[in-house]
């Protein structure tokens, strides 16, 4: 529809409420053919002007990129800025494009329709449509999956767990990615709409059935582990030691049997497999796991009373906050199974860092302000994007949590160097991990 200003200028698609899941978000970005060049001149053209002098003429710089361009579920303006590098070395950051000042004329104007093929809501933006509609959705799903779900399991006495099916909804038919759900006491089959969201379910679902499974090991865990460290825990705010012990034992299982989501067993022989490998070790691993975090929540008490005990209060108000902040990332309910193993041994270190940093600050908080401000943008680009794709990509995508952590060691670097880092990081290595997770 041409006709500058009318809320339907541009192209439109019409998408079934229920298929909102399933259409590829970045995709849209590319909008047809013949609009993709005129799109990326604009958004070209947006730039700050230190930076569009470098490419000029943009038609011509355009014309170029595309030649080596093609649509895909990516950032429009990843694969563009990637084009823009190779041609004059210029990097223009993420945050540098200006979408905004980019007409809506080069968005897809996303029209949902109701099972009878009428426009109930219609926007530019893909997201706020999905979570406006989310809930029924699901809701659709799970009417169309009611001899599926299943709740009150307490062993896999299912035919096999595949990663997709198709559901049918009034002639349609719809994706749905079936997960198992941890309910403590059992596990539930239930069919979701989003399939990272399914295979984080269903690995601790899985993980839930071993330990329903490993009766004998799982008694004597939850019996020995964390004895007479209520007070610890408690103090460091990450549960009641029944929870935490629960924690543990789950995330030993995980490491054991469930290390990679995309290969978790699909069918009750693949699962028994794995459940017979690791019915011997589960009690060293969880004893192994256990005495890592007696570690540091010994050093965590000692953190904690340094930073009451600090004096010059005013003057250190960024850095305690900023630690305040840090350990609260580091110690909540869940901890445990939610933290990699190889990261979860550097906690240790990360906690003398702290202290460090602590006496350092003391005698230059100027400079701990410094480095401090040096930190701030690669954490607050990690939590917008989670915000964005949710919190479950924080166990999905293995260079997302590898930047996640080498935020820490970037922390000991520049607060506590004599300690040294787990790997070779400065900000550079932080901004090309940053460009392998977006260009995925």
């Amino acid at each position: 529809h041409f006709e500058p200003n009318h809320p339907d200028d541009g192209v439109s698609i019409h998408v079934p409420m229920s298929l909102l899941h399933q259409i590829p978000e970045l995709r849209l970005e590319w909008l047809v053919p013949g609009m993709l060049r005129d799109k990326c001149i604009n958004l070209v053209k947006s730039l700050p002007k230190s930076l569009r002098k470098h490419f000029v003429p943009v038609p011509d710089v355009v014309d170029k990129a595309l030649a080596a361009m093609a649509p895909d579920n990516k950032a429009l303006t990843d694969a563009l800025g990637l084009q823009l590098k190779r041609q004059t070395g210029v990097d223009v950051g993420v945050d540098e494009w200006l979408e905004t000042q980019v007409d809506n004329y080069y968005r897809f104007n996303i029209k949902v329709v109701d099972d009878k093929g009428k426009v109930i809501a219609s926007g530019r933006e893909l997201l706020p449509l999905r979570e406006k509609y989310r809930a029924q959705v699901q809701q659709n799903i799970q009417s169309a999956a009611t001899n599926i779900e299943r709740d009150s399991i307490m062993q896999w006495d299912f035919e096999s767990l595949p990663q997709a099916i198709q559901l049918q909804r009034n002639g349609i038919g719809i994706r749905a990615y079936p997960a198992l759900a941890d309910k403590t006491a059992s596990v539930a089959l239930q069919v979701l709409d989003n399939p990272q969201q399914a295979l984080e379910l269903t690995q601790r679902g899985l993980a839930r059935l071993m330990f329903l499974q490993l009766n004998q090991a799982v008694k004597y865990l939850q019996k020995e582990l964390l004895k007479g460290q209520d007070i610890a825990l408690t103090f460091a705010g990450i549960g009641s030691r029944d929870q935490v012990a629960d924690d543990i034992i789950l995330a030993a299982i995980k490491q054991l049997a469930l290390p990679d989501q995309t290969q978790l067993p699909r069918t009750k022989a693949e699962f028994d497999t794995l459940l017979e490998s690791i019915r011997e070790k589960l009690v060293a691993s969880a004893q192994d796991i256990c005495s890592h975090l007696l570690a540091s929540l010994k050093l965590l008490v000692e953190v904690k009373k340094n930073i009451k005990q600090q004096k010059n209060a005013l003057a250190l108000a960024f850095a305690l906050s900023d630690i305040q902040e840090q350990l609260k990332q580091l110690f909540y309910v869940g901890v445990v199974y939610k933290t990699p193993d190889e990261w979860l041994r550097q906690y240790p270190r990360y906690l003398r860092a702290i202290q460090l940093r602590l006496e350092k600050a003391v005698l230059n908080p100027q400079k701990d302000k410094l480095a401090l401000l040096e930190i701030q943008p690669y954490w607050q680009r990690l939590q917008e994007y989670i915000d964005k794709e949710g919190a479950f990509v924080m166990t999905q995508n293995a260079a997302l949590i590898e930047y996640r952590w080498w935020i820490e060691e970037l922390r000991v670097s520049l607060f506590a160097q004599t300690l040294k880092t787990q790997i070779p990081i400065s900000p550079k290595r932080l901004d090309k991990q940053w460009e392998l997770i977006i260009s995925q």
